[in-house]
């Protein structure tokens, strides 16, 4: 297909946003490298998905 934005790659995820056992959410990022066609908005760089803190690891096991 005919790529209206063209985007860097992802960034490696961030760390979750919650320090302890709770849910917080994590990002990572791109770059809007080219806009081929102005009148297009190119979606959001920025994507996020929930994630568990670190104090869930249940390395015991």
């Amino acid at each position: 297909g005919s790529e209206t934005c063209i985007y860097s790659n992802w960034s490696p995820w961030s760390a979750c946003s919650s320090s302890t056992c709770e849910k917080g959410k994590r990002m990572r990022q791109r770059m809007l490298k080219a806009q081929l066609d102005l009148s297009v908005p190119c979606p959001d760089t920025q994507d996020f998905q929930p994630c568990m803190g670190p104090g869930c690891s249940d390395e015991d096991g």
